[in-house]
């Protein structure tokens, strides 16, 4: 199981679409992501085809649980390319009623340590819309390399050496003991 001090990944079930619908209709939250429809049906063949590409290793998407409060967002590790060890790290979202502090940092070291570990890439990039300054000074605070923009986007990329460096010199304390 990936887990730290406080929470655990999960891959997501197609039970959980009800959640995800809470959150990704949300527009506390939503407004940095695509936008979905308020449709459960059409999301949960969503999540279906979701599931067959995650059986082929091209897509996972996992629920955050905290171990006291349960399920409190969603992380994606997704566009895998097995060729050139890369993937793209997105559709991040927790919720924003009593969401607990350690929540980001936690929900972005077991991502990465899924990619970087476990699948054994070693390039994570990863998009943030260029009006969203909350994920983009987390990104760069979390050591995430600036790469480029376009109009809609700035570019980061994280690489498995400097996430080695960051998790063991500066995210040890949110490790499990």
């Amino acid at each position: 199981m990936l887990q730290t001090k406080h929470i655990y990944l999960r891959l997501i079930q197609e039970a959980d679409v009800g959640f995800l619908l809470n959150l990704r209709l949300n527009q506390n939250l939503n407004q940095h992501l695509n936008q979905v429809n308020d449709d459960k049906e059409q999301q949960l063949n969503w999540l279906k085809n979701y599931k067959q590409r995650e059986v082929r290793g091209c897509d996972y998407y996992f629920v955050i649980v905290d171990k006291e409060l349960g399920d409190i967002g969603l992380v994606r590790v997704y566009d895998i390319d097995y060729v050139n060890k890369s993937f793209t790290w997105g559709s991040w979202i927790i919720r924003e009623d009593n969401r607990p502090k350690y929540a980001a940092i936690e929900s972005a070291i077991l991502s990465f340590d899924f990619a970087f570990n476990e699948l054994n890439l070693v390039t994570g990039k990863i998009d943030v819309r260029i009006n969203n300054f909350v994920a983009d000074n987390f990104y760069r605070r979390f050591g995430m390399q600036y790469k480029y923009s376009d109009e809609l986007n700035n570019y980061f990329e994280l690489t498995k050496t400097n996430y080695i460096q960051l998790k063991y010199n500066q995210y040890y304390k949110f490790l499990l003991n």
